[in-house]
């Protein structure tokens, strides 16, 4: 069940990755005389960093089997440490991501909007990683709704969901029960 949400997430990723670099060709020919220059290379450095931050996850997936085939303590308390440091770097990287989307058109605001959703989602995953007992059907629901919100904000299906983001925190929802418990 983890693989495949982590599976959806990546794929939630490329999707924002692509879905980005065809707003902003649309929005290029509008703005093209104010950013001659910096038109051509926005969408390549967001590239870089989209595939950097792939990368990075895909570490952590490969750290994370390590960690589950690995009875070892110190070495599972190293590669803690290690996922610890890449969560670090992709940090850094969306930060990046939003100083660099500060003030830009639609295409940019849906990006964003997504990332804060996509960076919830991966670190409750974080948590599930780190405490198996907390991998609750109802925070995997959650999990799957913040990856959803993330969908929506790309799509333009959640305007409601991109305007909780201009206050640079998503709101959390009211919690749900499980319909399913017997």
């Amino acid at each position: 069940m983890k693989r495949v949400l982590f599976t959806l997430l990546i794929l939630f990723v490329y999707n924002i990755s692509a879905q980005a670099q065809m707003g902003a060709k649309e929005d290029k020919s509008a703005s093209s005389m104010q950013m001659m220059g910096q038109g051509q290379q926005m969408p390549m450095m967001m590239h870089n960093m989209m595939y950097e931050m792939m990368q990075t996850m895909m570490e952590m997936m490969n750290m994370q089997e390590q960690m589950i085939k690995t009875p070892n303590a110190a070495q599972k308390k190293q590669m803690m440490k290690d996922i610890s440091k890449m969560k670090g770097k992709m940090g850094k990287m969306m930060s990046m991501c939003k100083d660099m989307m500060m003030g830009m058109d639609d295409p940019q605001m849906k990006l964003k909007c997504a990332q804060e959703w996509l960076k919830k989602a991966i670190d409750l995953h974080d948590v599930h990683i780190k405490d198996p007992k907390t991998a609750t059907e109802a925070s995997q629901m959650e999990m799957m709704d913040q990856m959803k919100k993330a969908y929506e904000c790309i799509t333009g299906g959640g305007k409601s969901s991109l305007m909780k983001t201009e206050g640079h925190e998503p709101k959390k929802d009211e919690p749900k029960t499980d319909s399913h418990k017997h």
